[in-house]
């Protein structure tokens, strides 16, 4: 492995800090005797990007590379199975670290131009609420909206904080709330005068401190005209 190739002592770190020096095949402690492994090999169009490194150690290393395909015995680690058990190895030691997140659609008077309107009434008068509870650790979050009415897709944001591009700074025991941008669509895209259910699905992604990425499930907020408000559905649209 030429050293132009290999991975970038930032990388190196973000790895062996994920796994807590672990194998992400065979699951010991390793302490020093680890390597950090190619998913991809380079010769077969594999990148230094942290997302094509697995931490190793020196056997599950050897049994990884010594896979003779012109005279195969057994089943090899393929790229797939090799990313999620090292996914997997990265989940178990990050997730002490893994804030909990609390997020929601809820109906809110403050931005009401008219005093008479009832907030629950009328989906517009609402606010996206996401808070840190850790007492003390901070994280980033992705947020990914999509919006529904009657299950059909209006829209689906990828720009901004709505869309996953950029990141909530959260720090420990802090909360981030602003208007109801994800309902100001495009003017092909409007949500219909009379509404019967609608539907904000959120795709949620936390970023510890070491930068790796825990996806959650996606759920919904729903409105319709006589549920007062939003109300949590914990499953997904499709």
């Amino acid at each position: 492995m030429t050293k132009k190739n290999n991975f970038s002592d930032k990388n190196k770190i973000k790895a062996l800090q994920c796994c807590d020096r672990h194998c992400c095949l065979c699951g010991k402690q390793c302490a020093t005797n680890i390597e950090i492994h190619h998913i991809q090999p380079v010769d077969k169009n594999g990148t230094k990007e942290f997302d094509n490194a697995i931490p190793l150690c020196f056997d599950c290393h050897a049994k990884v590379e010594m896979y003779n395909e012109k005279h195969p015995k057994g089943l090899k680690y393929r790229y797939e199975e090799l990313k999620t058990r090292r996914n997997q190895i990265y989940d178990k030691y990050t997730s002490p670290y893994l804030p909990s997140i609390d997020f929601k659609i809820i109906s809110d008077n403050s931005t009401n131009t008219n005093p008479s309107d009832n907030p629950s009434k009328n989906p517009k008068l609402s606010r996206f609420l996401i808070t840190n509870t850790h007492q003390y650790l901070p994280c980033k979050v992705k947020t990914t909206f999509s919006v529904y009415h009657q299950k059909k897709l209006l829209h689906k944001f990828d720009k901004g904080v709505y869309g996953g591009q950029d990141c909530w700074h959260l720090n420990a025991n802090s909360s981030a709330n602003v208007p109801p941008n994800f309902l100001g669509l495009a003017k092909n895209k409007k949500i219909p005068k009379i509404i019967k259910q609608l539907q904000v699905q959120i795709e949620v992604i936390v970023i510890d401190k070491f930068g790796w990425e825990h996806k959650l499930l996606p759920v919904s907020w729903i409105w319709t005209p006589t549920s007062k408000g939003w109300y949590y559905e914990p499953f997904s649209v499709k």
